[in-house]
């Protein structure tokens, strides 16, 4: 299947689908099988991918919003109760540490590229095939120290976190990139990129995760060289869709892929 038709494929699904999937179609060991598995694979979470992405940016709209009508001489009195509480809520998700720090909010409420999702959750799940993938709706190796909705790993020593569908998986995974002090990295540099007005691309991004995995920089090498192969010009799908269809870019990006 070619990229143009795993990306319309995923542009459709997320229009007429009601569910996220449970699973991906099992695989077998021909050629054809394995690929029709990771087109499935990349088809299946692309929209997903973006539909979590277009909920953080309403919380940084939020945000934006929110620091535009309240100025920083502004008591706390004097907050329209609505706003102040959903703020307060928005600042509780995000791990924000000063809820009246604009730039904190900047930095940690953005998107994650489209490429690195992919790549990472390719990589940590082995295409949708591991055990933790089909049992737990797992797909990006998180672990839980919780006790609640765990799977425990064969040899009894790891607790991974147990997922609803992939949407809760995909919206867990962002929520810890945008606010666990170990990707810290990740947002800095994502944030200098915004000012800077350029491209935050999934290379970049994955340079920053050697927190990630126990492998350290291996695991960002790995997640480097697959972003290259497989899912680079995934960054470029930014902005050119939307739940009601269609704008003028995309048939013109994915004529170039």
């Amino acid at each position: 299947m070619t990229r143009f038709l795993v990306m319309l494929f995923a542009m459709l699904l997320q229009l007429f689908a009601d569910n996220v999937p449970k699973e991906f179609p099992q695989s077998t060991l021909d050629f054809d099988s394995i690929q029709f598995q990771q087109d499935k694979f990349v088809s299946t979470l692309v929209p997903v991918i973006i539909q979590e992405n277009e909920r953080i940016l309403k919380d940084r709209k939020f945000a934006t919003d929110f620091f535009s009508k309240y100025n920083s001489d502004t008591i706390e009195g004097r907050f329209a109760k609505t706003d102040f509480d959903k703020m307060m809520s928005v600042a509780s998700k995000y791990k924000i540490s000063d809820p009246f720090s604009k730039k904190e909010y900047d930095d940690k409420i953005d998107v994650v590229p489209v490429s690195l999702a992919l790549s990472q959750a390719a990589l940590e799940s082995g295409w949708g095939e591991s055990r933790v993938a089909r049992r737990a709706n797992n797909l990006f190796g998180q672990k839980t120290f919780t006790g609640k909705k765990e799977l425990i790993s064969l040899d009894g020593e790891v607790k991974y976190a147990f997922f609803d569908d992939y949407m809760d998986a995909v919206k867990s995974y962002m929520l810890n990139l945008n606010s666990h002090e170990a990707y810290s990295e990740f947002r800095r540099k994502r944030a200098k990129a915004k000012i800077d007005n350029r491209l935050y691309s999934g290379i970049s991004a994955a340079a920053t995760l050697k927190n990630y995995s126990e492998i350290g920089r291996a695991y960002t090498g790995m997640l480097v060289e697959l972003i290259q192969n497989r899912f680079k010009s995934f960054d470029d799908i930014k902005g050119v869709y939307s739940k009601s269809g269609f704008d003028g870019k995309f048939l013109s990006t994915m004529a170039k892929m």
